[in-house]
């Protein structure tokens, strides 16, 4: 991973000088002792997976779950997460959100974003081997999705961007998603966040505030939402009526009517949090509720429903983007950099499953972009595997399309 700006990007430099190589002849190539240009290809992917950010997971019992995120990368454990492997998606856009029913009928979605427009591509993949093999919905009309939930095989519901054309940003299928449809809306919406208690009922939650439910497969905006510069990143109901929402700031909402009203929990976390904190991630199993974010060095965790709160350490720093827990003792949670943690006491000790590079084995500087040698951070950073950190003197200002390095 290259370092740019101060921020750590995907291999910028290598992408260009692998595809520089990749244009060579063969027998220069071979000369030179590189490997062919599948192999090349083949190994900068999985390189880059290994460090992907992970945006979701999903546990269908102790032994078996999934997690996802970006660059298409899934990962699979068949024991509690002892070993994780990565399996094909056969696509290298952002997944946010995994969702399986059992051992073997999973779904994942994301999409990417168009560039040089506001439109965005939704993608969603299907699995009925537990993953062994995914197989990408061709055909559909979907912008970038956020979420995705099963009730059965064939009833889900998605949620993500609003467009003019389904501007609820709600989508439901019944033909295990194959085809969706959108739910009508009085407004449009664009939904980071949201969870579904049965296919016509939910909650969804967004940017700047914005709420809304499902009632009877129709989006309704909250009369109660507050214009706020806090936004929301993870929901989850309960039944029959309960939820928790967080997001940023160190927000921490709790519904008692299926996400009609929002209230703050019986006892709020202390000021200190939302000064510091920036939540990404919530899981509730009955009266047990626990909360993660940025920086994932906390897990904040409720046995009682919000009355009382604990704080325990993770060991690590990296933010933290999704948490599951199988019962009231057993969870992981996943993040930047590839992180899977796992608990086995409730979030009280965290150990690490698996995470892609932490140092940088070689380290750079120079003193802008242009004088960065893209031949040697490719051999180094891509074909030998040596996690690389550049960093530039004088990086290019702000919004200086000229000296970009996106």
């Amino acid at each position: 991973m290259i370092k740019l700006q101060g921020t750590a990007v995907a291999l910028l430099a290598v992408t260009l000088a692998a595809r520089a190589a990749l244009a060579a002849p063969d027998d220069d190539r071979s000369a030179a002792g590189t490997i062919d240009a599948d192999g090349l290809r083949r190994a900068i992917d999985e390189s880059m997976r290994g460090d992907a950010a992970l945006a979701d997971v999903c546990f269908v019992d102790r032994a078996t779950g999934w997690a996802a995120g970006d660059r298409g990368t899934v990962w699979h454990t068949s024991d509690g997460g002892r070993t994780w492997r990565l399996q094909a998606s056969h696509t290298s856009c952002h997944l946010t959100s995994v969702f399986f029913l059992d051992g073997r009928s999973g779904w994942a979605v994301g999409g990417t974003m168009r560039s040089g427009t506001p439109d965005s591509h939704g993608v969603v993949l299907r699995t009925h081997d537990g993953g062994a093999t995914w197989n990408e919905v061709l055909g559909l009309a979907l912008p970038l999705l956020t979420r995705v939930k099963f009730f059965d095989a064939d009833q889900g519901v998605a949620i993500g961007a609003g467009s003019s054309v389904a501007p609820s940003g709600v989508f439901f299928t019944t033909d295990g998603g194959q085809t969706w449809q959108p739910l009508p809306a009085d407004r449009r919406g664009d939904w980071l966040a949201g969870d579904f208690v049965e296919p016509a009922a939910g909650a969804v939650a967004g940017t700047a505030g914005r709420l809304a439910t499902v009632v009877e497969h129709r989006v309704a905006m909250s009369p109660l939402a507050n214009a706020s510069t806090r936004s929301a990143r993870a929901l989850r109901l309960t039944a029959p009526t309960g939820g928790w929402l967080v997001g940023d700031g160190g927000l921490v909402m709790t519904t008692r009517d299926s996400g009609r009203s929002w209230q703050t929990p019986p006892t709020e976390l202390p000021e200190s949090v939302a000064d510091n904190f920036d939540f990404h991630a919530v899981a509730v199993h009955e009266t047990h509720v626990w909360i993660a974010g940025a920086p994932g060095t906390r897990v904040f965790h409720s046995a009682d429903g919000g009355r009382t709160w604990q704080a325990f350490a993770t060991g690590q720093t990296v933010p933290l983007r999704a948490l599951t827990f199988v019962d009231g003792r057993t969870g992981w949670a996943v993040g930047d950099l590839g992180t899977i943690l796992a608990t086995q006491d409730g979030g009280r000790s965290w150990q690490v499953e698996r995470a892609g590079g932490r140092r940088a084995a070689l380290v750079a500087l120079f003193g802008r972009a242009n004088d960065v040698p893209l031949e040697m951070i490719a051999q180094y950073g891509a074909a030998e595997g040596y996690l690389t950190s550049v960093n530039l003197l004088h990086p290019p200002d702000v919004g200086d399309s000229s000296s970009s390095t996106d």
